[in-house]
């Protein structure tokens, strides 16, 4: 996967750690993981606060999810007929702050015909990573109202659900 960034200028900059990468490209020559861009290393790093035990561990339970999961991560064209269908059924709004913090909105139609629990959730993840293209942000909150999510899926108490992901040096 190509990014808008290049891990050699957060080195330049002082925000990634060029050893810390060099640290887990040899932890991943011993597993069966997929090669990993000195970019994908740097967003794993800044994630896990530059924790080594914690990115290995991070790193270990993506491929897990991302293997077990297939229908979530394949077929992500923004043009696919069931993305479509779920950019219909949801609101999303992203902004960042002069800070670099990034946000994200979601709230879900109740109306529409269209909503589906598993590609709403590829919707989500794909919006999120889009994010962090041009580079690991300062701190990303999603914030997902899921008030009529209750009309969709079987009752649940009426939420919103704020998560937040600290990134490390970045911050």
């Amino acid at each position: 996967m190509q990014f808008g960034f290049k891990a050699e200028q957060l080195i330049a900059d002082g925000t990634a750690d060029a050893i810390a990468i060099g640290t887990i490209k040899d932890w991943l020559n011993g597993t069966k993981i997929p090669h990993l861009s000195d970019e994908q290393i740097v967003l794993f790093l800044a994630s896990c606060e530059e924790d080594i035990e914690f990115t290995q561990r991070t790193i270990k339970m993506f491929y897990h999810i991302r293997s077990s999961s297939p229908q979530l991560f394949s077929n992500r064209s923004l043009g696919a007929d069931d993305i479509q269908s779920a950019l219909q059924s949801v609101n999303i709004c992203e902004w960042r702050d002069e800070d670099g913090h990034v946000f994200i909105f979601y709230s879900f139609k109740s109306d529409s015909p269209n909503w589906n629990l598993r590609t709403t959730i590829k919707l989500i993840l794909m919006v999120t990573e889009a994010v962090i293209y041009d580079g690991p942000p300062k701190g990303l909150d999603l914030i997902i109202d899921a008030n009529e999510v209750g009309s969709l899926v079987p009752p649940r108490k009426n939420l919103i659900v704020l998560l937040s992901v600290k990134f490390g040096r970045c911050s």
